[in-house]
């Protein structure tokens, strides 16, 4: 399983913008930012908080995404309404 500073660390080279562009829309320090992409040093919780925000990550139990993916799925397949609540839609 992917440990979540791997994932800080994929999202933000994968975002498209530069390290002050990032620092600045979490009000973080760009030089934290760019000792964190190159691993050289973590972030606090607060500060991985404030990036995954910037990034539109969110944390999801893998039990919970097993369940939401599956109802997504059914979604997709035209399989479930939002009206059906005993299947996760509604």
């Amino acid at each position: 399983m992917e440990k979540i500073s791997d994932t800080l660390r994929r999202e933000l080279r994968g975002v498209g913008q530069t390290h002050v562009m990032v620092a600045q829309g979490c009000d973080l320090s760009p030089s934290s930012i760019s000792r964190f992409a190159a691993g050289h040093s973590g972030l606090s919780l607060d500060a991985a908080d404030r990036l995954a925000n910037y990034l539109g990550l969110l944390l999801v139990s893998e039990s919970d995404w097993r369940r939401r993916e599956s109802v997504w799925r059914l979604w997709c397949q035209g399989r479930l309404t939002r009206a059906d609540p005993k299947q996760g839609g509604g």
